[in-house]
């Protein structure tokens, strides 16, 4: 009989594990995407929103470039997060400066940008965070042309944006940026 009793607690104890196990799943709280995931939202705290904008694509004939930013929309916010990458065959060390050139003549500098890592899988990757201030932000997607200068051992890299990338600025911009204070 105790055999028996200890046979179907184990049982019901791996029933139990199972069903616990298939029951999780990772939830993002307060999260939620875009239409066409272009960004992500997420509710931190009494009026505060954060924002991840997801990477946003610049090439040229050598390279390739991606560049994503955090924010907080609040007034005590003035600044937003900018990670960015740049993609080559031949390894880049380190890159001096990073300008976004906006409709032309609004020049952002990302300022102090720190190297994340270095990797080599199908190309080279170089990593960097640094910042804009949240006016530059409104000007970067407030914007109709851009372009990424990168500054690196005494040259200059020139990237133009993708055909997508003109998309995800527009819906962000719409969705987003249109209606912050």
């Amino acid at each position: 009989m105790n055999f028996v009793i200890k046979n179907k607690l184990i049982i019901l104890l791996i029933i139990s594990f199972v069903i616990s196990l298939s029951s999780c799943r990772i939830v993002r709280i307060g999260g939620k995407r875009s239409p066409k995931t272009v960004y992500e939202e997420y509710y931190v705290g009494e009026g505060v929103m954060q924002y991840f904008v997801k990477p946003i694509y610049f090439k040229s004939k050598d390279y390739k470039f991606t560049l994503d930013y955090t924010f907080r929309d609040t007034i005590a916010t003035t600044y937003a997060t900018c990670n960015y990458s740049l993609f080559s065959e031949k390894p880049i060390k380190t890159i001096d400066s990073t300008i976004i050139l906006v409709d032309n003549n609004k020049r952002i500098k990302i300022k102090s940008n720190k190297k994340l890592f270095i990797d080599k899988k199908k190309d080279y990757q170089i990593r960097y965070s640094g910042g804009i201030t949240k006016n530059e932000l409104k000007t970067f997607f407030g914007g109709t042309t851009f372009e990424i200068n990168i500054y690196e051992n005494k040259s200059k890299i020139v990237l133009k944006p993708t055909k997508g990338t003109y998309k995800s600025i527009k819906i962000f911009k719409e969705q987003v940026m249109d209606i912050m204070e």
